[in-house]
């Protein structure tokens, strides 16, 4: 599991995507603590990216409809980003 130092360094990487348009998201596991919205695409998509922080070991993207996707790093301590990201 990533220690903060980590996170923060993943959170500035992040900070690339700052006014970028959410064009798509995907959810390849369903079984998480909370559930996700059924219309989280509907909520999300066309709405910029305006601010990217950590609060403790959670990243926290918060978008211009002022809804949040929150993550955590999990045990690999990776978050991928496809090559095939579309940068508007």
């Amino acid at each position: 599991m990533p220690e903060l130092p980590e996170v923060q360094t993943t959170v500035q990487g992040l900070q690339i995507l700052l006014n970028k348009k959410i064009t798509n998201i995907k959810i390849y596991s369903i079984k998480l603590r909370y559930e996700i919205p059924k219309n989280i695409q509907k909520i999300l998509k066309s709405n910029k990216i305006v601010k990217i922080y950590r609060i403790g070991k959670y990243i926290v993207v918060n978008s211009k409809n002022h809804y949040s996707l929150i993550f955590h790093l999990g045990m690999s301590g990776r978050l991928r980003i496809p090559e095939t990201i579309e940068v508007y």
